[in-house]
């Protein structure tokens, strides 16, 4: 094969395995006579497969202009930490240079090239470039670069980042303060400082700092062992004697763990504080427990309460809540003239379009994890009394073909008629989701049936 390359025939790289691959890279490398096999295919070989090229001398300095060149369209190829590692990070002179211009995009390939990034710059001791992780402008990059960091080694975190709190700030040439490093990362480190015993005064700092610079916070998730940690798999040790002294600070400024505060240690809790926050999900309890401790779980619960009362003050009807009902992974209550629907996840992973044979979504809030996965959700309807029971087949026939028409399409279990219907009667078609009304279908006037549940809702495929 090598004496193919020689002759310009490169006809067979595109049918070669990833061993032979990777054996014919290495073979090319490794040859006393790999310079002269270089001047003679070189050109042809970057013009006919540029990836075999960049792979062949990516390490090698006379090659620079067409790396770089090669690298800036196609970064991805340094998408595996054994390629990064053994063959690019400090094999060139111009590595160390691309790598910090770069250093936001190749973030965003495997995981592994954070760590080791840090693990070599930390070795090289070019203080320059390190100063340049760790203080990175992307305040984003920053807090992923602490943890990363505070993870690999705590002591060797804290001799780097001597002033706690300057690390989470971002100034302006005047000193002015233009950005904070994310919540999640900044109370990760705090708990990260009890956690390795790294002092108390140090915690006391970046949790001060985190009770005034943050309207939400995480610590009480990390300090009372109540949480496994779903980025990290780690199950906190208990920390309570420090989560019980800021009891109350952390109880109102929790991002996702007020609900579990308030179930497992009441009494520690100020009465005023336990007894308004009971007071405002009581009557939800009273339905499913379950599905109001999942809502603050994932960090819906303050936003769960601030549509309750919300929709509670306007509506003009009774002004009640009620069970509206249990689907497959959802609960819905009612509120007065509204319908709260929460949901454990979603079927779809893209928001149903706003067509006038779905129900209005007057408010809708969704959480994902860090892979991408929807693990609750908020969604706010007219509360509609009225269900379709399904036996006009003329009707059912025109609804669905006037989904097919916007090219969209339903589930057929939406039909099913089993004991939760999913299609009800709107009050009037005058509460339709479209811009104007009286544009609709003759049939829709008379017959104003909607699908409540908007996940059923799919684009059709061409």
């Amino acid at each position: 094969m090598v004496y193919k390359l020689i002759n310009k025939d490169f006809s067979f790289l595109n049918s070669l395995g990833a061993y032979d691959r990777e054996k014919l890279i290495e073979t090319i490398r490794e040859v006393p006579l790999k310079d002269s096999i270089l001047h003679n295919c070189f050109d042809n070989l970057k013009e006919e497969n540029p990836y075999y090229a960049f792979r062949i001398v990516c390490d090698m300095e006379d090659y620079r202009e067409f790396c770089i060149n090669y690298l800036d369209s196609n970064i991805k190829v340094l998408n595996d930490s054994n390629l990064f590692s053994r063959y690019f990070i400090g094999r060139t002179r111009w590595s160390l240079e691309y790598l910090s211009n770069n250093f936001e995009r190749l973030l965003e390939l495997d995981i592994r090239i954070l760590f080791i990034t840090i693990r070599f710059a930390l070795d090289l001791g070019n203080g320059l470039f390190l100063n340049s992780l760790l203080y990175h402008d992307n305040l984003e990059l920053r807090g992923r670069v602490m943890v990363e960091l505070m993870e690999m080694s705590p002591y060797t975190f804290m001799m780097y980042y001597k002033d706690l709190v300057n690390c989470l700030v971002r100034y302006d040439k005047e000193g002015n303060i233009v950005g904070l490093v994310d919540e999640k990362y900044a109370s990760r480190i705090a708990y990260s400082i009890v956690d390795c015993n790294l002092g108390m005064d140090n915690y006391e700092k970046i949790k001060e700092f985190i009770l005034s610079n943050y309207a939400t916070n995480s610590l009480a998730e990390r300090l009372d062992g109540i949480n496994v940690d779903g980025e990290m798999g780690i199950e906190f040790t208990s920390h309570e004697n420090i989560l019980l002294k800021d009891i109350d600070d952390l109880f109102r400024t929790s991002s996702n763990y007020k609900y579990r505060i308030f179930a497992k240690y009441p009494q520690e809790l100020s009465p005023e504080l336990k007894n308004e926050f009971y007071n405002s999900i009581k009557e939800f309890l009273m339905i499913d427990a379950k599905a109001v401790e999942h809502m603050f779980r994932v960090g819906l619960g303050d936003k769960f309460l601030e549509f309750t009362k919300k929709y509670m003050e306007i509506s003009t009807g009774a002004k009640v809540v009620g069970n509206a009902g249990i689907g497959s992974c959802t609960r819905s209550f009612i509120v007065g003239d509204y319908v709260i629907k929460c949901s454990y996840k979603k079927w779809v992973d893209v928001r149903c379009p706003d067509l006038f044979l779905v129900a209005r979504n007057y408010e809708e809030e969704i959480v994902k994890n860090h892979l991408g996965f929807v693990i609750g959700a908020l969604e706010v309807q007219k509360y509609y009394h009225e269900p379709f029971k399904g036996k006009d087949e003329l009707l059912v026939d025109k609804f669905r073909e006037s989904f097919k028409e916007l090219g969209y399409e339903f589930g057929d279990d939406v039909l099913g008629l089993n004991e939760m219907p999913n299609i009800f009667y709107l009050d009037s078609y005058l509460d339709a989701d479209c811009s104007n009304p009286e544009d609709l279908p003759d049939w829709f006037k008379k017959d104003p049936i909607v699908l409540v549940d908007r996940d059923y809702v799919k684009k059709i495929k061409k």
